[in-house]
């Protein structure tokens, strides 16, 4: 199943992003990576929208009326983008998560798509699949330990190793993941994510 990084946790809300076998970057990291310098005003508004989202769960938790329904607990944000129109042959912008809880809310990946459900996109449908299979697993899981699912993401995190790098402020804990070995995208990223956080709670 692979490992699952820590992007923030609050007491409203604990976030997290799987990191698959066998990938050098964590499903928030890819999508960081390549939607946050899309040049389109209109690309930017849905990133910007999504950041600010997930920057006021850390305040109020990851509430329902916050996301958009994709079936059971999948979820893709943002709900809404205050724009005067949107030119549905530049797309929009959807980050999809498995949102467990209030409290508990695992981000995904996502992308630009002009398809009207992600069904139609192959990408977005791989995206949502990944995720889907993911909670499935962490289901069997929970029936296994016969815990919730905030005791099994906290087993499968080393709580004893500290995030140290002076980049990352996020109180997060890595799981079974060394910070300092992992490709210095993820660094990059999380530090991206970091001026990203300052700039809204400077607003």
């Amino acid at each position: 199943m692979g490992n699952f990084v820590s992007i923030t946790e609050t007491d409203a809300v604990s976030i997290y992003s799987p990191l698959f076998d066998g990938e050098p970057m964590h499903e928030f990291a890819k999508f960081m990576n390549v939607n946050r310098n899309h040049s389109h005003p209109q690309l930017q508004k849905f990133f910007h929208t999504i950041i600010t989202k997930i920057h006021k769960m850390e305040e109020c938790g990851a509430r329902e009326n916050l996301f958009r329904y994709e079936g059971g607990n999948i979820k893709a944000m943002p709900l809404y983008v205050e724009l005067p129109r949107i030119n549905r042959k530049i797309g929009k912008m959807r980050l999809y998560c498995i949102r467990l809880s209030d409290k508990l809310l695992i981000l995904g990946n996502g992308g630009v798509t002009t398809a009207n459900k992600y069904e139609d996109d192959p990408f977005m449908k791989d995206c949502v699949d990944k995720l889907r299979n993911l909670e499935k697993r962490l289901w069997k899981e929970v029936r296994k330990v016969g815990t919730d699912y905030v005791i099994v993401l906290t087993i499968k995190l080393d709580m004893s190793m500290p995030i140290s790098s002076p980049i990352i402020s996020l109180n997060q804990v890595e799981m079974e993941v060394d910070l300092a070995q992992l490709p210095i995208e993820i660094h990059y990223l999380k530090n991206v994510w970091q001026v990203y956080r300052l700039k809204s709670k400077k607003k």
